[in-house]
């Protein structure tokens, strides 16, 4: 049982837990609410329980975040600053392109679609936001609806390869230039496949949405969808704040003083990272990337999953701790470095009120690994006896410090980031030259896959 389904188990069982004078507390509903096992669990369990809790308070006595009246020149937020920085350079902001597709089965209401994504548009500011310079620094615009969603459409049912020229059609579709000053931001095309089967492309650009924001956009067109289909009207709740909210509050949070002791936490985090991570068969970087590369796809069995599982649980720690470990253990061993740093994606949506929104918020952070001498040899004799489970474990204890203090310091994620920016070349990653991922991530060119199944 994990900690999450512990607390899930307490909830469900009227228990109060919370934390006293900086010690776990557990209060039951009656005597013997609490069964032996879950007692056990939560002694398993209680360091990492404590800090949920305070960082679940941390977070309540934040700032809230609201709507608030819209100056002039709408600021962006930090993330929005990086990737509008690195958009200046010449064949940059293509690379942040976020193409996905929906395959959609059924007979298909097309009205209904059109109206669906047409609601999105308006319910969300930043697909309708445009962005600008003024006196040298950027600014965001937010515009009224207008025409709504922009949706072409083409119709490959009479062609002899259907599947093919989808393929080039999507490659064509995700790499047509974004402009971030004209806008829109986000675009469709609804290709007619047969007569009970489209694909629906949706691009979007990175700088107003990131791949929690996928997912928003996904739940929100089936709920529009299937409610107009059916005659009904948008069932969706209304959002307490916008993209552009959220952007003013984190300006007006990290200024002057606090915003210096933000990036001092970030500067001392990663003090004395490596800058470089010299492989044996890596390559010179060019000065300007060409992001020509490519995906090397890795699964893992079922079998291998499970022991993976085990061994996480054992040395108390999530399945992604475990790999990112082991892959920084291989990186540490193949470059001989000591110190390896690795980029981990955080979705950076702490607060429920961002949880619904669309929008840049995900954020990069460059973690650093330290593996003493030992450390590599532990690594060493696991490789040589699959039995041993050690070097996991030793990879976890000399790095927890590190993580940790990244999760529940406290600070805005975006600056450690944006420290150093002005010196980044459009070659080079100033903070991580390896980053780490869960799941399929964005979908690269001309690959389709089905998500949705309209009736």
């Amino acid at each position: 049982m994990t900690a999450h389904e512990l607390l899930i188990r307490l909830r469900a069982l009227n228990a109060r837990i919370f934390v006293e004078q900086g010690r776990l507390r557990v209060v039951e509903p009656a005597p013997k609410t609490l069964d032996d096992e879950t007692w056990d669990q939560l002694q398993r369990h209680k360091e990492e329980l404590r800090r949920v809790l305070q960082n679940a308070a941390r977070t309540k006595r934040q700032i809230p975040i609201s709507r608030v009246q819209r100056p002039p020149e709408i600021p962006l937020s930090f993330a929005q600053q990086r990737l509008w920085f690195l958009a200046q350079m010449e064949g940059v902001s293509e690379v942040y392109h976020m193409p996905q597709s929906l395959r959609l089965h059924g007979e298909l209401d097309r009205s209904s679609l059109k109206r669906a994504l047409d609601r999105i548009v308006y319910r969300h500011e930043a697909l309708r936001t445009t962005f600008h310079s003024v006196n040298g620094q950027p600014i965001q615009c937010v515009h009224a609806s207008g025409d709504g969603f922009a949706l072409q459409e083409h119709d490959l049912s009479a062609s002899a390869e259907p599947e093919t020229e989808l393929k080039l059609l999507a490659r064509h579709e995700a790499r047509i230039p974004f402009d971030l000053e004209s806008g829109p931001l986000m675009r469709g095309r609804l290709i007619g496949m047969a007569v009970q089967e489209h694909v629906l492309l949706i691009t979007m650009h990175h700088i107003v949405s990131d791949g929690w924001s996928l997912g928003v956009f996904i739940r929100e067109l089936s709920s529009l969808y299937h409610a107009y289909h059916n005659g009904g009207e948008d069932p969706l709740p209304p959002l307490d704040i916008q993209y552009a909210d959220y952007a003013i509050w984190q300006q007006q949070r990290l200024n002057g003083e606090e915003l210096q002791q933000e990036r001092e936490y970030w500067r001392r985090a990663l003090e004395g990272a490596p800058a470089s991570l010299d492989l044996p068969t890596d390559r010179p970087r060019p000065v300007l990337q060409s992001f020509d590369g490519n995906f090397l796809p890795i699964q893992l069995d079922a079998s291998l999953t499970r022991e993976l599982k085990i061994l996480a649980h054992r040395n108390e720690m999530t399945l992604y701790m475990l790999v990112a470990a082991a892959w920084a253990i291989v990186l540490s061993r193949l470059s001989g470095q000591e110190e390896v740093v690795i980029g981990t994606v955080s979705a950076n949506r702490a607060r429920p009120e961002l949880e619904g929104l669309i929008g840049f918020f995900v954020n990069t952070l460059g973690c650093g690994w330290k593996f003493p001498e030992d450390c590599r040899v532990a690594a060493k004799r696991k490789s040589a006896n699959p039995g041993h489970t050690g070097a996991p474990g030793i990879a976890l204890r000399a790095n927890r410090g590190n993580h940790q203090a990244a999760a529940e310091s406290g600070t805005d994620a975006d600056l450690s980031g944006n420290a150093g920016l002005a010196e980044q070349q459009p070659g080079n990653s100033k903070v991580y030259r390896v980053k780490a991922g869960t799941g399929a991530g964005f979908l690269h060119s001309g690959q389709v896959r089905s998500y949705a199944r309209p009736p």
